[in-house]
């Protein structure tokens, strides 16, 4: 087999792979392997539910979301620290979130559906400022400067279609594992 496209400025390691068209012909094709996450990005991820008994039980989970710092504009002040979510997961009635400890097990924020604030044009997103701590809570924020982009650097860094992007959270499991 040939080795890997050129596409320019692309580092993706690439892979053949076999598919089937639409007549039942077998046929290989290159797809880019995605790189594996770093572990410690899980612990951005938390749970939403309902209640804080359905969430200390790890039962009926209504959505995931995660956490995401913004720097202090003032030295020595401490960064503030969000949990985002989607809004209709706090409309559906999932304020309550749950995240992992420093023991190796789960605790749970009892938040109100009043406490998170939703975009003002409507867009999908929600968010709540809280403050948790680090000796206590098992947790990764995002700083919003290095794990996020703005338009103008999708622009500058030739970001469009086709790119890498991937998706924390957790669908499968609905919170019985940490």
């Amino acid at each position: 087999m040939p080795g890997s496209p050129s596409l320019g400025h692309m580092t993706t390691r690439w892979r053949w792979v076999h598919r089937v068209s639409s007549l039942g012909s077998l046929f290989e094709t290159w797809e880019p392997v995605m790189p594996r996450i770093p572990d410690f990005l899980l612990d951005s991820v938390i749970y939403l539910y309902s209640s804080q008994q359905y969430a200390e039980k790890g039962e009926r989970a209504g959505g995931t979301g995660f956490l995401v710092s913004i720097p202090a504009s003032v030295a020595g002040a401490p960064d503030a620290l969000y949990a985002v979510t989607n809004s209709h997961v706090i409309r559906k009635g999932f304020p309550v979130i749950r995240l992992n400890n420093q023991r190796d097990a789960m605790d749970v924020l009892p938040l109100t559906a009043a406490q998170w604030k939703h975009h003002r044009d409507g867009d999908d997103i929600a968010v709540c400022p809280i403050g948790l701590q680090p000796e206590h809570h098992r947790f990764f924020a995002l700083d919003r400067t290095k794990w996020f982009m703005t338009e103008e650097e999708l622009t500058t860094n030739g970001m469009g279609p086709g790119d890498e992007v991937f998706f924390l959270g957790y669908v499968s499991h609905k919170g019985r594992l940490r």
